[in-house]
C-alpha cells in the first residue's frame, strides 16, 4: 500500500442500490471536511447506479462497476486502493449524520487504531455503544462499521477481510484487532450515521447463520485464549446462582406436573 496521503478514505459498495447511493452520495460529498477521499466499488449494477456515479464522478477519487465476489471482496479491494490514514466503511443506503460530521470527528487529534461512534437507524433509533468493550460485549453486539474509523494499516498488519462467504467478516477482523493484537481505540459518543438496516447481517432471517459463523470463529481462534477463558469464569461467578438454581426449577417443574396429571 502506498504512504497515506489525506486524513480519511470513505468507502461505498454498491450493487442494484441507484437510490440508495445517490443518498449516501450526496451525504459524503456534501461534507465540509475536505482531507479525504472517496472511494466507490459497483459490483456491476444494471439498474442505472453507473449513471448516478458518473454524475458525481469529478469529485470521487476512484470508482469501479465491474462484477465482484461479494461485499467483502468489494470492500478488500478498496482497501488496497485507498490511501487515507483511516477508512470508513459506509455502504449504499447508509448516509452521515449531518454535514459536519466528519469535520467534528477529526477536530480531535486521535492516535487510536480504532476510532468507534454511534449510529441511528432510519427509524430514528439511536445505537449506541453504551457497554464496556470486552471480548463477551463484542461478541454479542459488536460494533458497526458504519461508525468505525479503521486505522488503514491494521489490514496490512492483521490481513483482510475473510472472503470465504462469511457475513460476520467485519465482526471476525474487529475481534481480531481488539482481542487478538490488542490494537487500542477510542470511544466517541457522537451519532456519525444513519444506518439504512438493509445489509445482510441485519436480516432476521440470517440471525441463526449468524450465531452459527460467531461460535465456528471463536473456536477455532479463541479457543484457548487466555481472555476469553477469563471472561467465562467472569461470567460464571455472576452468574453462580442462577445456573445453580436451574435443576431445582426443573424439577419442581416436572414435580407440578405429575402432581397435575
Amino acid at each position: 500500500m502506498d504512504s497515506s496521503t489525506h486524513t480519511l478514505s470513505i468507502i461505498t459498495i454498491n450493487l442494484n442500490n441507484k437510490e440508495g447511493l445517490k443518498k449516501t452520495m450526496e451525504s459524503v460529498l456534501s461534507q465540509t471536511f475536505s482531507d479525504y477521499e472517496y472511494i466507490v466499488m459497483d459490483g456491476g449494477s444494471t439498474d442505472g447506479s453507473v449513471e448516478v456515479i458518473n454524475e458525481y464522478s469529478a469529485k470521487i477519487a476512484c470508482w469501479v462497476s465491474r462484477p465482484d465476489k461479494g461485499i467483502y471482496n468489494a470492500m478488500n479491494k478498496a482497501i488496497i486502493t485507498a490511501k487515507g490514514e483511516y477508512l470508513l466503511f459506509l455502504n449504499s443506503g447508509d448516509c452521515l449524520v449531518n454535514n459536519g460530521i466528519i469535520t467534528e470527528v477529526f477536530a480531535h487529534c486521535f492516535e487510536s487504531d480504532l476510532i468507534l461512534g454511534n449510529l441511528v437507524t432510519k427509524d430514528n433509533v439511536e445505537i449506541k455503544l453504551n457497554y464496556n468493550i470486552d471480548l463477551a460485549n463484542i461478541w454479542k453486539y459488536g460494533a458497526h462499521h458504519q461508525a468505525m474509523f479503521i486505522k488503514r494499516s491494521l489490514f496490512e498488519q492483521i490481513g483482510f477481510y475473510n472472503e470465504n462467504g462469511d457475513i460476520t467478516a467485519d465482526w471476525q477482523f474487529l475481534m481480531q484487532v481488539l482481542f487478538r493484537f490488542n490494537k487500542s481505540y477510542t470511544y466517541i459518543d457522537k451519532i456519525i450515521s444513519v444506518y439504512d438496516m438493509h445489509g445482510i447481517s441485519s436480516n432476521p432471517e440470517n440471525k441463526k447463520r449468524i450465531t452459527q459463523e460467531k461460535k465456528k470463529f471463536m473456536k477455532e481462534k479463541f479457543e484457548h485464549h487466555p481472555l476469553f477463558l477469563l471472561q467465562s469464569i467472569i461470567f460464571f461467578r455472576k452468574n453462580y446462582r442462577r445456573i445453580k438454581s436451574i435443576p431445582l426449577r426443573m424439577s419442581r417443574i416436572v414435580t407440578s406436573i405429575t402432581n397435575n396429571r
